[in-house]
Protein backbone atom coordinates (compact mmCIF):
# COMPACT_ATOMS: atom_id res chain seq x y z
CA UNK A 1 0.00 0.00 0.00
CA UNK A 2 2.81 2.27 0.74
CA UNK A 3 3.99 1.81 -2.82
CA UNK A 4 0.88 2.92 -4.08
CA UNK A 5 0.29 5.57 -1.73
CA UNK A 6 3.23 7.34 -1.97
CA UNK A 7 5.55 6.08 -4.07
CA UNK A 8 3.80 5.53 -6.97
CA UNK A 9 2.68 8.81 -7.71
CA UNK A 10 5.73 10.58 -6.95
CA UNK A 11 7.35 8.33 -9.80
CA UNK A 12 4.80 9.15 -11.87
CA UNK A 13 5.26 12.68 -11.51
CA UNK A 14 9.12 12.75 -11.89
CA UNK A 15 11.15 12.71 -14.50
CA UNK A 16 13.06 9.77 -13.30
CA UNK A 17 14.84 6.65 -14.97
CA UNK A 18 12.62 4.31 -17.21
CA UNK A 19 13.86 1.68 -15.58
CA UNK A 20 12.90 2.89 -11.96
CA UNK A 21 9.62 3.47 -13.34
CA UNK A 22 9.31 0.20 -14.20
CA UNK A 23 10.70 -1.41 -11.05
CA UNK A 24 8.49 0.76 -8.98
CA UNK A 25 5.23 0.34 -11.16
CA UNK A 26 5.53 -3.52 -11.31
CA UNK A 27 7.10 -4.30 -7.76
CA UNK A 28 3.56 -5.22 -6.47
CA UNK A 29 3.55 -7.85 -8.74
CA UNK A 30 6.58 -9.22 -8.21
CA UNK A 31 5.55 -9.47 -4.55
CA UNK A 32 2.05 -11.07 -5.57
CA UNK A 33 4.26 -13.91 -6.73
CA UNK A 34 6.08 -14.16 -3.62
CA UNK A 35 3.01 -14.16 -1.54
CA UNK A 36 1.30 -16.55 -4.15
CA UNK A 37 4.14 -19.47 -3.99
CA UNK A 38 4.51 -18.71 -0.19
CA UNK A 39 0.36 -19.08 0.48
CA UNK A 40 0.21 -22.25 -1.61
CA UNK A 41 2.97 -23.71 -0.52
CA UNK A 42 1.58 -23.55 2.83
CA UNK A 43 -1.73 -24.75 2.83
CA UNK A 44 -0.59 -27.94 0.39
CA UNK A 45 2.50 -28.86 3.17
CA UNK A 46 -0.49 -28.39 5.98
CA UNK A 47 -2.53 -30.61 3.76
CA UNK A 48 0.31 -33.26 3.71
CA UNK A 49 0.85 -32.78 7.54
CA UNK A 50 -2.92 -33.13 8.36
CA UNK A 51 -2.86 -36.48 6.56
CA UNK A 52 -4.76 -35.46 3.50
CA UNK A 53 -4.53 -39.06 1.41
CA UNK A 54 -3.36 -37.11 -1.73
CA UNK A 55 -0.71 -35.37 -0.08
CA UNK A 56 0.97 -38.40 2.04
CA UNK A 57 2.98 -39.93 -0.78
CA UNK A 58 3.81 -36.21 -2.34
CA UNK A 59 7.56 -35.08 -1.56
CA UNK A 60 8.06 -31.39 -0.20
CA UNK A 61 9.68 -30.42 -3.61
CA UNK A 62 6.82 -31.72 -5.64
CA UNK A 63 4.66 -29.46 -3.68
CA UNK A 64 6.98 -26.14 -3.85
CA UNK A 65 7.10 -27.19 -7.72
CA UNK A 66 3.22 -27.74 -7.71
CA UNK A 67 2.81 -24.19 -5.50
CA UNK A 68 4.77 -22.60 -7.71
CA UNK A 69 2.64 -23.31 -10.92
CA UNK A 70 -0.29 -22.51 -9.47
CA UNK A 71 1.10 -19.03 -8.89
CA UNK A 72 2.11 -18.68 -11.62
CA UNK A 73 -0.86 -19.53 -13.68
CA UNK A 74 -3.20 -17.06 -11.41
CA UNK A 75 -1.30 -14.40 -11.89
CA UNK A 76 -0.70 -14.49 -15.68
CA UNK A 77 -4.48 -15.32 -16.28
CA UNK A 78 -5.01 -12.22 -13.72
CA UNK A 79 -2.71 -9.97 -15.69
CA UNK A 80 -3.65 -10.87 -19.02
CA UNK A 81 -7.47 -10.41 -17.63
CA UNK A 82 -8.90 -14.03 -17.66
CA UNK A 83 -10.28 -13.03 -13.99
CA UNK A 84 -10.36 -10.26 -11.88
CA UNK A 85 -9.87 -11.84 -8.74
CA UNK A 86 -7.18 -9.58 -7.66
CA UNK A 87 -8.46 -5.68 -8.27
CA UNK A 88 -8.47 -3.76 -11.71
CA UNK A 89 -5.33 -4.24 -14.13
CA UNK A 90 -4.05 -3.15 -16.64
CA UNK A 91 -2.19 -5.80 -19.07
CA UNK A 92 1.25 -5.06 -18.50
CA UNK A 93 4.47 -7.36 -19.94
CA UNK A 94 6.65 -6.04 -17.59
CA UNK A 95 4.19 -6.88 -14.34
CA UNK A 96 4.11 -10.67 -16.38
CA UNK A 97 7.84 -10.59 -16.17
CA UNK A 98 7.86 -9.46 -12.06
CA UNK A 99 5.55 -11.90 -11.21
CA UNK A 100 7.62 -14.78 -12.83
CA UNK A 101 10.71 -13.56 -11.22
CA UNK A 102 8.65 -13.61 -8.23
CA UNK A 103 7.34 -16.78 -8.29
CA UNK A 104 10.63 -18.39 -9.42
CA UNK A 105 12.82 -16.87 -7.04
CA UNK A 106 10.91 -17.87 -4.10
CA UNK A 107 10.43 -21.59 -5.24
CA UNK A 108 14.14 -21.61 -5.54
CA UNK A 109 14.49 -20.40 -2.16
CA UNK A 110 12.38 -23.11 -0.90
CA UNK A 111 14.00 -25.39 -2.73
CA UNK A 112 17.60 -24.16 -1.86
CA UNK A 113 16.33 -23.71 2.16
CA UNK A 114 13.05 -25.30 2.89
CA UNK A 115 10.13 -24.38 3.58
CA UNK A 116 10.45 -24.22 7.41
CA UNK A 117 12.97 -25.27 9.26
CA UNK A 118 12.13 -28.39 11.53
CA UNK A 119 12.69 -26.51 15.92
CA UNK A 120 15.31 -28.54 18.04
Amino acid sequence: MIVKAWVRPVVLDADVWIGFDILVLSFPNFVEGIVGVSSTTGLLLLAKMRGVKAFRTISDRTIVVCAGVLAAIYVVTQEYGLHNLGGNNVTDFNDVVASAIGVSMTVWIYFKNGFFKPTQ
